[in-house]
């Protein structure tokens, strides 16, 4: 004789009470809730106001770089490889240092040698200044007020605004970007004058909070 059938009920209640039971718990499978991982804690030398050339690491890990300590506090390090190509930006301030990129876990720079920079002030003459991205040509207009404003001949246009310099060779810069390929829609930086650069006047080291651009700027006056 068929004798399954009245169990069947009971069996279907047993069953719902602990699916209620394992969702109420969260389930016997469940994967506990991800932990944000900490900030990088990132250590760098505070050197006092100036400006300075850096070597960090040793021998074949060795990277040259600019060091600007201004006087409201805020530092600035161009961290820059064989081909003097910035690599890393730090930037200090409010007493945190951030790196762009970003570090991953903890970061102490120490430095292998330290020495006074004596950079000139970056130059602002009001014209036409030129640099190349990826392939890109950009062009811009500049002011003597430190204004920016599209020029042709450019891929894409740009706008923004030089700061007066916070120390020789050092200026804060904001920019913003229309149909610029592969480019962000606002950036924000250092403007960096050194003789070594030459022929560019002005090094552009830029970036949106996660990714690192740099410019090397000439002037284009026709």
């Amino acid at each position: 004789m068929w004798r399954s059938q009245p169990y069947r009920t009971p069996l279907l209640l047993g069953l719902t009470a602990l699916s209620l039971f394992l969702s109420a718990c969260g389930g016997s499978s469940s994967t506990p809730s991800a932990t944000a991982s900490p900030a990088p804690q990132l250590t760098v030398p505070n050197l006092p106001a100036g400006q300075y050339r850096v070597s960090v690491g040793e021998d074949e890990q060795l990277q040259m770089g600019l060091y600007f300590s201004l006087s409201d506090g805020s530092r600035a390090l161009l961290l820059q490889d064989a081909a003097a190509n910035t690599t890393a930006l730090y930037q200090q301030q409010a007493g945190q240092w951030q790196r762009i990129p970003a570090a991953s876990g903890t970061a102490a720079l120490q430095f292998s040698l330290e020495q006074g920079a004596s950079l000139p002030a970056s130059d602002l003459a009001a014209g036409r200044y030129i640099a190349q991205y990826k392939g890109q040509n950009l062009a811009w207009q500049l002011n003597a007020q430190g204004e920016i404003s599209a020029a042709s001949g450019s891929s894409c246009a740009l706008s923004g605004k030089v700061a007066a310099p916070a120390a020789n060779g050092l200026r804060a810069l904001q920019l913003k970007l229309a149909q610029c390929a592969g480019l962000p829609a606002e950036l924000t930086g250092w403007v960096v004058s050194d003789p070594e650069d030459q022929p560019a006047q002005q090094r552009w080291v830029l970036h949106d909070g996660r990714t690192l651009y740099e410019w090397l700027a000439i002037s284009d006056d026709r």
